[in-house]
């Protein structure tokens, strides 16, 4: 039972630690109160319920971050789609193709504005579903020397839901480039491990509809990332 101290003006009993009554507001006296009163008061505190309201507070706002850094939106990756882009990417793989059927030499430099224009064009065709019912809004790559970063804006519901993936040129069997993801966020929050694989197997397959463009890759001579630009080029006749 917890000590109490009555107020001697207004009779209102008030927890010990208090120095004026919570009722009228006048000085407590608390010469009358006897040590073993106080000792009494002082084994009702438990401290391992205390320890563990904190570690349920600790917890509860550890969640509150990891579900911030989540629904907080990363900034859109690479320069934002150009106009008339997936026209110009189409024109110069076209140019490529003949280039490769004449065996003759050609040269095309893809910039990052063209391609991300070139993409969303192809996303909105081939359709916009997603794992748990996610709606694909918009998608962009920031090309670096040897590197490409991956970025996708997708909606469920009211909530926006941003990933992105970075992934690294390694030469592969045969010399044929291949990508290794190094990195991959929902939001702002790095992902470990098997989550970071089921994020870069969800980016990947989103570019398994670009059949054309992988096919058109797989014969050229040339491909090399580099800061804002892809430059490729067919084999020398």
């Amino acid at each position: 039972m917890a000590v109490t101290v009555r107020c001697q003006k207004c009779g209102a009993d008030n927890r010990l630690g208090q120095l004026f009554c919570h009722a009228c507001g006048a000085k407590l006296d608390l010469s009358k109160l006897t040590p073993e009163q106080v000792a009494r008061e002082n084994r009702a505190i438990n401290p391992a319920a205390v320890a563990a309201r904190i570690v349920r507070l600790a917890l509860f706002l550890g969640l509150l971050a990891v579900l911030g850094l989540l629904c907080w939106p990363a900034a859109p990756a690479g320069d934002p789609p150009s106009v008339n882009g997936s026209g110009i990417v189409k024109d110069q793989m076209s140019a490529l193709r003949v280039a490769i059927m004449r065996k003759v030499e050609k040269r095309e430099t893809f910039s990052e504005a063209d391609l991300n224009a070139h993409l969303n064009a192809v996303i909105r065709n081939g359709g916009t579903g997603g794992g748990m019912n996610l709606q694909l809004r918009e998608v962009r790559i920031d090309l670096r020397d040897g590197a490409v970063e991956a970025w996708t804006r997708s909606s469920l519901g009211p909530l926006t839901i941003t990933y992105s993936s970075l992934a690294r040129v390694e030469e592969g069997a045969g010399g044929r480039k291949t990508f290794r993801a190094t990195d991959a966020r929902i939001g702002h929050l790095p992902l470990p491990g098997p989550l970071r694989d089921r994020v870069v197997g969800q980016l990947a397959s989103m570019f398994q509809m670009l059949q054309e463009e992988q096919l058109l890759l797989q014969r050229l001579a040339t491909v090399e990332l580099v800061d804002g630009a892809v430059h490729t080029a067919t084999a020398a006749p």
